[in-house]
């Protein structure tokens, strides 16, 4: 949703609207797909529904307010059992928005509450996209508070410790098993 800064009233303006979700989420795993060779691969999101953005807008001379709240449910593996996980997302948005001329200014390129327009129009939408894909969680979990208490985890992990007690049994490496070094602090 792009605004003129024309069409803002000197008291402000307020906006409702819904983002799509598809382009989200082609922009959020887009890196995904560029890892897919690497051995981390980055989690996998999906936004399940049109994000929902409210945002007022007020010009101060030549600067705009930028305040605004989001809403979207997205689903993402649990990174213990790798349950899909439907999961709310909520931010708060609050930037002072200055006209590009010439660049940033070193003082301002890492500054958060600060960002630029261009053309005297502000694109509330990519804002509150930005904002929201900065917001994902990179590690999500399901509700068990603890590993042990996920039962799809246990069930994971059982499954593991079973392939690894098969892997101990091979005869070929008996000898091998009560050999002990001079100075092992594992001595009984």
């Amino acid at each position: 949703m792009i605004i003129r800064i024309t069409d803002i009233p000197p008291e402000g303006r307020t906006f409702e609207f819904e983002l799509e979700p598809g382009p989200m989420n082609d922009r959020v795993n887009a890196g995904r797909q560029a890892s897919a060779s690497k051995t981390t691969a980055a989690p996998e999101y999906l936004f399940l529904d049109q994000p929902k953005a409210k945002v007022l807008l007020t010009v101060q001379g030549s600067s705009v307010h930028f305040q605004g709240t989001a809403t979207a449910r997205f689903r993402t593996p649990c990174s213990r059992c790798a349950e899909d996980l439907d999961l709310p997302l909520d931010v708060t948005v609050n930037l002072v928005l200055k006209p590009r001329v010439g660049g940033a200014r070193p003082d301002d390129v890492e500054d958060l509450g600060y960002g630029y327009y261009e053309d005297q129009e502000v694109d509330c939408g990519a804002i509150i996209e930005e904002h929201l894909i900065l917001a994902l969680p990179y590690v999500a979990t399901c509700d068990a508070p603890t590993v042990e208490q996920c039962s799809r985890a246990q069930q994971a992990l059982g499954s593991l410790q079973r392939t690894d007690e098969a892997k101990s049994g091979d005869e070929r490496f008996a000898i091998l098993r009560n050999l002990r070094l001079d100075g092992d602090p594992n001595l009984n």
